[in-house]
């Protein structure tokens, strides 16, 4: 895996370039911003029901009527679990 970009220089040549490893704040910055897109993706979808600040997962029952099963906000221990299950891979 690189740890870094390649940038041309003036002769047009490659050069490598060596950047540090994200922070884990930078990390957990791109994380939430991943979260609200999807949350916002379901929701849109129809996947997800937002009411009165509470999300809930929407699911069709057997006659066809939705059911709504509440889904929790990720607590900063879950988000730390998937941060590092995506920086381990």
């Amino acid at each position: 895996m690189l740890d870094g970009v390649y940038r041309c220089c003036a002769d047009g040549e490659p050069v490598f370039v060596e950047v540090p490893p994200p922070t884990d704040e930078a990390l957990q910055t791109v994380l939430h911003k991943i979260i609200t897109r999807m949350m916002k993706l379901l929701t849109r979808r129809g996947v997800l029901v937002e009411e009165q600040g509470q999300t809930y997962l929407a699911d069709a029952d057997t006659d066809g009527e939705p059911v709504f099963v509440e889904v929790p906000a990720p607590t900063d221990e879950a988000l730390q679990t998937v941060l590092h299950k995506v920086i381990t891979r």
